[in-house]
């Protein structure tokens, strides 16, 4: 399984514990990675996905409400959710849109639908903004 994942364009290392269904995916700064393409390795392989740890760059969009994070390098766009308790998420609502932004969150195994099917759900544990050199 190790082998397979370090196919993918874009992962540095893979690291999988069998025995507790881990695996350990390093991903290259600035790759073009889709996530889902993981899962579509690890299912290929007989296993089944489960939810994911995932720190993640990229830059913030929409209000209070509704907070979108573009992340970097891929085209891709996650809504980001609070969750209970995390760490900063309070600055969730105060970091003003555009801010550059790192978020350590989950990615749930069964993904929450969102009303735009494009864009997916990250549970966000704790975020802290990027200065300038980041």
């Amino acid at each position: 399984m190790s082998v397979a994942l370090r196919t993918v364009d874009g992962i540095v290392s893979a690291e999988v514990r069998l025995n507790s269904g881990v695996a350990d995916v390093r991903l290259a700064p600035g790759n073009r990675l889709d996530p889902e393409q993981l899962r579509t390795v690890i299912r290929d392989h007989g296993f089944t996905p489960r939810g994911a740890e995932v720190v993640v760059r990229g830059r913030l969009e929409g209000d209070e409400g509704a907070r979108i994070l573009r992340v970097d390098g891929p085209d891709l766009a996650f809504h980001l959710e609070p969750t209970p308790a995390a760490e900063g998420t309070g600055r969730l609502l105060v970091v003003p849109p555009e801010s550059r932004v790192e978020v350590r969150a989950e990615w749930p195994q069964s993904e929450p639908t969102h009303p735009d099917a494009q864009i997916r759900v990250l549970r966000v544990r704790s975020l802290r903004p990027l200065g300038p050199a980041e």
